[in-house]
Order: C-alpha cells, then sequence, then structure tokens
C-alpha cells in the first residue's frame, strides 16, 4: 500500500494526470473503450485474474 502511495506522490509531482477525463476522454466512451478492451487477447490471456466487459466497464469508470 505504501507503494501505491509512493508512485501516486510521485505522479502529481511530475504532473501526470491521474484521470482519464484529464485527457479529455468523456464518459460515454466507457462502453465502446470496454468494448474494445476485450479484443487485446494477448494481454487478456496473461493477466492473473477473467475479467468481463463488466468488470473493463468497472475499471473504466473508476479511471473516470
Amino acid at each position: 500500500e505504501r507503494g501505491l502511495e509512493i508512485i501516486d506522490e510521485l505522479s502529481r509531482k511530475c504532473g501526470i494526470p491521474s484521470h482519464m477525463t484529464d485527457f479529455g476522454v468523456p464518459k460515454e466512451a466507457i462502453p465502446r473503450l470496454a468494448s474494445a478492451a476485450m479484443t487485446v487477447t494477448r494481454l487478456l490471456k496473461n493477466n492473473p485474474r477473467e475479467l468481463s466487459e463488466c468488470d473493463a466497464v468497472d475499471i473504466f469508470t473508476n479511471a473516470m
């Protein structure tokens, strides 16, 4: 947990945006992003946890 705090602090100090909306991504794009993410099978097959499109929607929603 402390490692995540350090990364978060470093990101803030470097001015790295922390939310997708900071990059101009609208919330309406989430379903399309989630659907597209599910096509990247080379990454999905190596993920330690199986992800559904619903999981992807949740991840993108939390990143807004």
